[in-house]
């Protein structure tokens, strides 16, 4: 290593002090090293968790694993990069510290170190919602998001929206000061409904072999072939439509179609949400 880095002979110990200073100085450090801000710049904001074999660590706590360890304990990174994915800062969090604080830490180091006015938050359905749109007003924050079907779903019982808006060229609906943009794309459509009855094919093969083991086996409880469908139906989201029941010793599934179709009417489509002006972000390219 000395060779690489081309320095005088050191130590752990040295090593350790130099992680210490950095420490200590990081905020002047990451400011003096980015790059002065030009108007309208983006900046990329991300969050990932780090877990800890061990157990002493001032940052390490339990929380929500991105890398599936459960019983491990952690800590949270939140990594804030330019345009384009220039590192600009990164913090570390305690590892039960949620996406939505990191967000708002984020933001102010924005406004505070690299000069910026206005700030837009893309973030997933959850990270925004979670956040809550209120709260990054306050903030003055503006955010760029998707809906979730339940969201989309209210717009459109509130004549907000409507299915015909659901096209392969993308239409913007304005309310106020929000912005929703709609598109449908028929081949996710297609692949969607295509899965749901293959899913349903599956459990109703799984019913009808496990209906022929039954009568083959008296000593075997229908009633385990029930419960067996059921956890099917759940495993597979198809409850919303396809119920199950006993008859005898045999288990029947039954489709109601127009449940069905409602669940399959927002096969393809997305909405996306925001409060930017059409001056700052255009869908039109």
């Amino acid at each position: 290593m000395r060779e690489v880095l081309r320095v005088g002979a050191f130590d752990e110990d040295g090593l350790y002090a130099a992680l210490e200073y950095l420490a200590a100085h990081q905020r002047a450090i990451e400011t003096a090293l980015a790059p002065p801000a030009p108007p309208g710049a983006v900046f990329l904001y991300d969050v990932t968790s780090v877990y800890f074999a061990g157990q002493h660590h001032e940052l390490a706590a339990f929380g929500y694993n991105r890398d599936g360890q459960r019983g491990k304990q952690q800590m949270v990174a939140g990594l804030l990069t330019d345009g384009s994915g220039e590192p600009l800062s990164i913090q570390l969090y305690a590892g039960n510290t949620s996406d939505p604080p990191t967000f708002l830490d984020a933001g102010e180091q924005l406004k505070v170190r690299f000069g910026t006015e206005e700030i837009a938050v893309v973030g997933d359905r959850g990270r925004i919602k979670a956040l809550g749109r209120a709260a990054l007003g306050e903030a003055n924050f503006r955010y760029v998001t998707a809906l979730t079907d339940p969201q989309v779903r209210a717009l459109l019982q509130q004549g907000v929206l409507q299915m015909g808006l659901f096209e392969d060229q993308p239409a913007e609906v304005t309310v106020g000061s929000k912005r929703y943009v709609l598109r449908g794309n028929p081949q996710t459509r297609a692949r969607e409904r295509a899965r749901r009855q293959d899913q349903w094919a599956r459990v109703r093969q799984w019913i009808e072999t496990r209906n022929a083991t039954v009568a083959k086996q008296p000593r075997c409880e229908p009633e385990s072939s029930l419960r067996g469908a059921q956890a099917r139906l759940k495993t597979y989201r198809l409850g919303g439509w396809v119920s199950v029941r006993l008859e005898g010793r045999r288990v029947v599934g039954t489709e109601d179609a127009a449940a069905r179709e409602a669940e399959a009417q927002l096969d393809g489509c997305y909405v996306i949400e925001s409060d930017l002006p059409a001056a700052a972000a255009s869908w039109k390219t």
